[in-house]
């Protein structure tokens, strides 16, 4: 049968062989072999005991949690025929091995002392020899047997009949307590201590396929007068009834028959998660169900689990199910089955339509000697902390899980399905050679590992051997924390691996994301602008990126703009910043950092983008202009035009930039500027003659110095003459373009004009304007000095200082803030001295 597992989880090996030698028997010579056995485990001890037809005992005492070989010892029995066991069992310690022979004797063999020379915890009997014990049913030979350790430590046989009678002899008195009488010759009888409802049941298999139930003993309180047990009125504290009690035993202790159940229907008890359960294990429809304390079969089964065809014994626990299967002409076979795979619905009492079980629940399978004959499979639990069936074992920073082994027991010997690699490796395997998880999380289900974590550390094997791509894959599959695996990955350097994973997990809508989107997406932020200066050499490279974070930039809205803003610009990414700055309707905020971090050249499209209707105002009054003044004196003059309502603003600077203008931006203006043209008539009807003109400072970047706030407050709209002059100079000084070859020099004509219009403005208003005497523009200097905050340099022999403007550096005195930046102005001291 094909089996999910390519590597092996498990491993059988023979434990104990039992010699093909003829000996001579009851029935004449015959080859030697075990009749009967009998299993206990009691912690970490087990005792496995074997009944040889050759008249000896096999007895092997094993502990668990020791890595001693196991002790094995062979007693001698009795040769006569009455002496022949006819059943046996252990005490509930590992400690005692009862026989019933032929004879009707019991014989106690302390098998504890015998194999390791110590004392038992009970040791009412004799250490040195068997004891005898006459039992008083002569009528019939036994069936089978079972040790029963009472609540008030009582030591009694229970010893079945053919004869259908059930006899309970203590131990210790050597007498017979009690006994009663089902209709039908008894097959097995098997305890069922419900440790929940601390009470202890009795499950009887008589030869026609009956199975009856009876209550030996439970708390007083839980038991009502119909016989029934009642779980929620019981007390910890409460005394115990047993059908012990008195000199008859009470009509409510009697067996009472499972009638729902038909004959091809096996009764025994099983473990899960520390807790005994009923199981029901039905031969015809393979179906494995675990039933409550109460055993109210009329009432569905809390576990269910799908066997494979033909399956006669078997061992469950939580992780995995030993099931043995005989098929016609077959040899026996042994199959680990998954018990999370084997799991399925209750459903009712029909048979299946489908097959009884599957292969894909099929971990191993393991093909058994054809010629021995099957006694018994038992269950041996491994060492653990707590009630879990599985333990683990700390390695290498994994957990690694330790299964619960099975011993099966043939007429030739005993084998032992033992764990052989750990189920945490096997998978760590499957997930680093696999390139798909299908199979990988099917095992994680399987065995109920944690898969999740077990990714991970596969992750993270791959990440030390800078197996990048794999890595990424399993830390997905692993569902790694974000920033967690961000941190790793750029840790190592994979910026670009990184940016991958943010992009699909931000994008994908249907997922949830495990990590906080916004920190997320700050961090795809920064991987963009890391790889954009990593690559400015390489431009159809940074073209591309830089397109991809402008569509990041305006799809996303989980990021923190104002961090974006700050990290955008402090690189000097400007275009950037302004627009995450326009999709967050923050120009403002994004103009202010600019100007901070000394990001003043704005390309044309920007400028005409930020000096639209929502952002002209912003524009022009953030440190008095200075991104406009800032500007190419082309593209500011396209700005302005399109936008009239910052000329008055901005009309100071224009006409200092005149003379750098190009003949076509000149015509421009003065087509503009024509007062005989409409296009002008708002600005003009928005001055008048007589409105007062504040004073020059003496620079054509005087108001730059001055913070946003106070230069709104300081702006005053400019005269209808100013806008006059403007218009002049702007033909002349395009005459000139047209005419000259060499730039423009405007520094002869203005102080002439300046003193007529001073002459009529002072007739008008009775005061004289003054301007400077020069506008020209800054072309060329000579640096003085620098500071780390402040510059000087000479023009035309005079001294200009720009900057900070703390502790008068500067030089000009009262007409800047004291606190503040200042753009370049004429030291107005230093010039008067000349």
């Amino acid at each position: 049968m094909p089996a999910l597992l390519s590597v092996e989880l498990f491993e059988i090996v023979r434990v104990v062989l039992v010699r093909r030698a003829k000996t001579a028997g009851l029935a004449g010579t015959v080859w030697t072999a075990a009749e009967q056995s009998a299993w206990q485990q009691h912690g970490t001890l087990t005792l496995l005991v074997l009944a040889l037809n050759n008249n000896s005992l096999l007895m092997r005492l094993w502990d668990t949690s020791s890595v001693r070989e196991p002790i094995v010892k062979i007693l001698p029995w009795f040769e006569h025929a009455s002496g022949q066991i006819t059943a046996m069992c252990l005490s509930p310690r590992a400690e005692w091995l009862a026989c019933v022979c032929r004879n009707h004797m019991i014989y106690l063999v302390p098998c504890y002392t015998l194999l390791t020379g110590g004392r038992p915890k009970v040791s009412n009997w004799s250490l040195q020899d068997i004891t005898a014990i006459n039992q008083a049913e002569k009528q019939s030979l036994a069936s089978c047997v079972a040790w029963w350790e009472t609540h008030d430590n009582r030591q009694i046989i229970i010893i079945g009949s053919k004869s259908g009678r059930i006899v309970f002899i203590d131990l210790v008195l050597r007498q017979e307590v009690c006994s009663i009488q089902v209709l039908s010759s008894v097959a097995s009888i098997e305890l069922l201590g419900m440790t929940s409802a601390k009470a202890t049941y009795l499950l009887i298999r008589v030869e026609e396929g009956q199975t009856w139930r009876m209550i030996l003993e439970s708390p007083s309180e839980v038991l009502v007068s119909d016989g029934s047990l009642d779980w929620s009125a019981r007390d910890t504290a409460a005394e115990f009834v047993s059908c012990l009690d008195g000199d008859k035993m009470p009509e409510h202790f009697y067996p009472t028959q499972f009638k729902l159940l038909h004959v091809d229907v096996k009764l025994s008890s099983q473990q899960r998660k520390g807790q005994l359960f009923m199981a029901v294990h039905d031969l015809i429809t393979q179906r494995f169900e675990l039933w409550n304390a109460d055993m109210d079969l009329q009432d569905q089964a809390l576990f269910t689990y799908k066997l494979l065809r033909r399956a006669s014994m078997l061992q469950f626990t939580e992780t995995v199910t030993f099931v043995v299967c005989q098929e016609d002409k077959q040899p026996p076979s042994l199959h680990v089955l998954s018990s999370q795979l084997a799991a399925s619905i209750p459903a009712t009492n029909e048979p299946p339509q489908e097959e009884p079980g599957s292969s894909d629940t099929v971990l191993q399978s393991f093909t058994l000697p054809s010629d021995e004959k099957l006694l018994g499979i038992y269950l041996c639990h491994q060492p653990s902390d707590g009630n879990s069936e599985t333990a683990s074992i700390e390695q290498d920073q994994i957990s690694h899980s330790v299964l619960d082994s099975c011993f099966v027991v043939t007429s030739q010997g005993v084998y032992h399905c033992r764990q052989k690699m750990s189920p945490e490796d096997i998978f760590l395997e499957m997930a680093t050679r696999c390139d798909t998880s299908d199979t990988t999380d099917k095992l994680g289900i399987a065995l109920q590992l944690d898969i999740c974590g077990l990714y991970q550390i596969a992750g993270e094997r791959r990440l030390a051997r800078n197996e990048y791509s794999h890595a990424m894959r399993l830390f997905r599959l692993a569902n790694c924390p974000s920033m967690k695996l961000v941190k790793m990955f750029i840790e190592k350097g994979r910026i670009s691996e990184i940016m991958s994973y943010l992009e699909m997990v931000l994008s994908d809508q249907d997922t949830q994301s495990p990590g906080d989107p916004k920190a997320l997406a700050d961090c795809l932020l920064h991987c963009y602008v890391q790889q954009i200066l990593e690559v400015r050499s390489e431009r159809e490279l940074h073209a591309k990126l830089v397109e991809k974070l402008s569509q990041f930039v305006n799809d996303n809205f989980a990021y923190d703009d104002q961090s974006a803003m700050k990290l955008l610009a402090r690189n000097g990414l400007v275009d950037l910043t302004l627009q995450v700055a326009k999709a967050r309707a923050k120009v403002g905020e994004a103009t202010d950092l600019l100007v901070k971090q000394g990001s003043l050249q704005l390309r044309a499209q920007h400028a005409a983008s930020l000096t639209s209707t929502d952002h002209a105002l912003v524009m022009a009054t953030c440190y008095d202009g200075v991104l406009i003044r800032c500007m190419q004196p082309d593209d500011l003059v396209s700005t302005l035009l399109s936008q009239p309502d910052l000329i008055p603003r901005c009309l100071t600077h224009l006409l200092s930039m005149l003379s750098t203008l190009s003949q076509q931006s000149l015509l421009r203006i003065v087509r503009f500027f024509d007062p005989s043209r409409s296009a002008v008539r708002f600005l003009l009807s928005r001055s008048t003659s007589k409105k007062p003109r504040r004073y020059s400072t003496g620079s054509i970047a005087s108001l730059s110095s001055l913070a946003l706030n106070e230069a709104q407050e300081m702006f005053v709209e400019p005269m209808m003459d100013e806008y006059i002059e403007f218009f002049l100079l702007s033909v002349l000084a395009l005459r000139m373009k047209r005419t000259m070859e060499v730039p423009l020099d405007c520094s002869f004509v203005l102080p002439t004009i300046d003193r007529e219009l001073a002459a009529v403005s002072a007739q008008s208003v009775g005061e004289v304007r003054h301007r400077p005497t020069t506008p020209t523009a800054i072309v060329s200097m000579l640096p003085l000095s620098c500071g780390q905050s402040h510059a000087a340099a000479v023009l035309q022999g005079d001294v200009y200082t720009w900057g900070q403007t703390q502790n008068g550096r500067l030089g000009h005195g009262d007409i800047i803030a004291e606190e503040g930046r200042c753009a370049p102005l004429r030291v107005e001291i230093l010039h008067m001295m000349k």
